[in-house]
């Protein structure tokens, strides 16, 4: 069973957020689990539109509530 950052236990289809290379957030729902690592696909962004998925060390991110996705949803559809 892999956990976040702060302890909460990991499940497939989970969205977290966890820094990209650059420093910058990434939003991803997780697709897969390896021993240490997540295989997510980044929700659709400018910045990521062109990578199918990603990889993060569980202990890396962090687990969003759906709230906060669909709050994150409406703005970044507002904001375009």
């Amino acid at each position: 069973m892999l956990k976040d950052f702060i302890g909460r236990e990991l499940n497939i289809g989970d969205v977290v957020a966890f820094p990209n290379t650059h420093g910058a957030l990434i939003l991803a729902r997780i697709e897969e689990f390896s021993k240490y690592q997540l295989k997510c696909t980044p929700l659709h962004g400018h910045e990521h539109d062109h990578v199918a998925t990603v990889r993060c060390y569980a202990q890396s991110s962090a687990k969003l509530d759906q709230n906060e996705v669909t709050m994150y949803l409406l703005k970044r559809d507002h904001d375009e």
